[in-house]
């Protein structure tokens, strides 16, 4: 990057392999590089299910639209700064949606005349182990014995990381496919983490998210977020 003589007020825009733009400091140029385009097998099925969904919207009636946008008046949403907006009615239209498709349940086309209450879990904790035969299951208990049969889990969790480690980025995070236990107020997640990482080493730190979701509106509730030491 090279910064450009005070004498040029403005410039802007690309010129052959060179991009032109301002900051704070002024203005100032750089090789023009191209953005890369991931293209694993996820990351292609993700855009498809959003494409999917884009088209839908474009064929709903101009009811479903308007009682999507009414919606949206009402379900605040916080960005990564912590701030408070309102999204569109598309925004909460693919939310919704992406919620359901995640779990491989029936999109929805028009809206709950409200924002459905879900349950809270109180503070969760969870807890890991290795078992024998070969398996793995990461453990969560919330503090009422909340009747959640009427809802399904959203489940994301880290590749085994080392037990120093104390921060977790967010794309470390990876939907998992919810085989899910209750017995009172303790949900056991089994299965799909082996088939996505292997077993982890005893010792090994993993992150943890779960999530309520109401199957029949695709609203979903906190992100409970936590990490454990597998045993």
């Amino acid at each position: 990057m090279k910064y450009i003589s005070p004498l040029i007020s403005d410039a802007r825009n690309k010129l052959g392999g060179t991009v032109w733009s301002r900051n704070s400091a002024g203005v100032y140029q750089r090789a023009h590089v191209a953005p890369t385009q991931p293209r694993t097998t996820s990351q292609q099925a993700n855009r498809a299910l959003f494409a999917s969904l884009a088209s839908a919207w474009g064929a709903l009636s101009q009811s479903q639209i308007a009682a999507w946008n009414q919606l949206a008046l009402t379900v605040p949403w916080t960005d990564t700064l912590g701030h408070t907006f309102y999204p569109s009615g598309f925004q909460l239209y693919l939310s919704c949606n992406r919620n359901l498709q995640a779990l491989s349940l029936s999109t929805i086309n028009s809206p709950p005349p409200t924002k459905p209450n879900l349950p809270d879990l109180g503070p969760v904790t969870f807890s890991a182990n290795v078992t024998y035969p070969p398996g793995f299951e990461i453990f969560a208990t919330f503090g009422p014995a909340v009747n959640v049969v009427p809802y399904r889990f959203l489940y994301r969790a880290t590749r085994p990381l080392g037990a120093g480690i104390n921060f977790i980025a967010p794309y470390e995070y990876r939907n998992m496919p919810t085989y899910i236990y209750q017995t009172g107020n303790v949900i056991e997640l089994q299965g799909p983490y082996g088939v996505f990482y292997g077993l982890p080493a005893v010792g090994s730190v993993v992150g943890v998210l779960i999530a309520l979701l109401d199957t029949s509106t695709g609203f979903r509730g906190p992100w409970y977020k936590g990490r454990c030491v597998v045993t």
